[in-house]
């Protein structure tokens, strides 16, 4: 079915969900295996674009002659609740000892799948296919621990779709 008209809006809420990379095409979103990262902090999710870098060629006397620009990068930013099992595994290196968490290392041990799911039938859906996730453990007096989460958009490949866009179906 063809992409269509947007009749709602994605303001309703919604999950964000996060699965390992397809393995046979990084371009692709994984067919299964998506799951939610938890309850996420109302109003702290963004989307936020930095402008890539440009590269001038200039003649002698200052002309332009050519001019490049790299792709923009492309970030989403967001804050889950608590130091749940599932959002540190997938944003740290962790080993489940007992009844205990033990972070290794604080840094992503691979890329990730990523999907902005909103609850609004017929409003629009984000899917990243590979973004690197960074996170940052956090503690405030009114909202106890968290994580402040960045995935990071990356190229799934030459020609390869960054994201898709789609409709909420019921």
């Amino acid at each position: 079915m063809p992409y269509g008209k947007v009749t709602a809006t994605a303001w309703a809420g919604g999950d964000i969900l996060v699965g390992d990379v397809n393995k046979t095409d990084a371009g692709k979103m994984p067919t299964s295996g998506m799951a939610s990262l938890g309850w996420i902090k109302e109003g702290s999710l963004s989307l936020e674009t930095q402008e890539g870098a440009t590269k001038e060629w200039k003649a002698i006397g200052g002309e332009l002659v050519d001019l490049l620009k790299t792709e923009p990068t492309v970030r989403i930013k967001f804050h889950v609740k608590n130091y749940n099992k599932e959002a540190m595994g997938k944003i740290f290196g962790v080993k489940e000892e007992g009844d205990s968490l033990m972070v290794t290392s604080l840094i992503s041990p691979k890329e990730q799948a990523l999907s902005l799911e909103t609850s609004t039938i017929g409003a629009e859906n984000l899917r990243f296919p590979r973004v690197r996730l960074e996170g940052a453990m956090v503690f405030s007096e009114e909202a106890g621990h968290g994580l402040d989460i960045t995935a990071t958009v990356l190229s799934p490949g030459k020609d390869k779709p960054r994201f898709f866009i789609d409709l909420k179906k019921e």
